[in-house]
């Protein structure tokens, strides 16, 4: 059986590089910086890498979606 502790992480709480991120979401570099520029995708800054949460990832493609239906 395995046991989780309340700090480990979830795949919720994947970090993502950027070049995982793009893949991700099938965008280019320049449309993630201007969806990051409008404030539409969070990142994290751990010293010189930016990071994004996986969680970020779902909820930008299920707001796609919800805007497709």
């Amino acid at each position: 059986m395995t046991q989780f502790s309340p700090n480990s992480p979830t795949p919720t709480d994947t970090l993502l590089t950027v070049p995982q991120a793009l893949e991700a979401l099938k965008i280019s570099r320049t449309h993630f910086y201007r969806l990051r520029g409008e404030g539409k995708i969070k990142t994290l800054q751990l010293g010189a890498r930016t990071l994004v949460p996986q969680r970020e990832i779902s909820r930008l493609i299920n707001e796609a979606l919800g805007e497709a239906s």
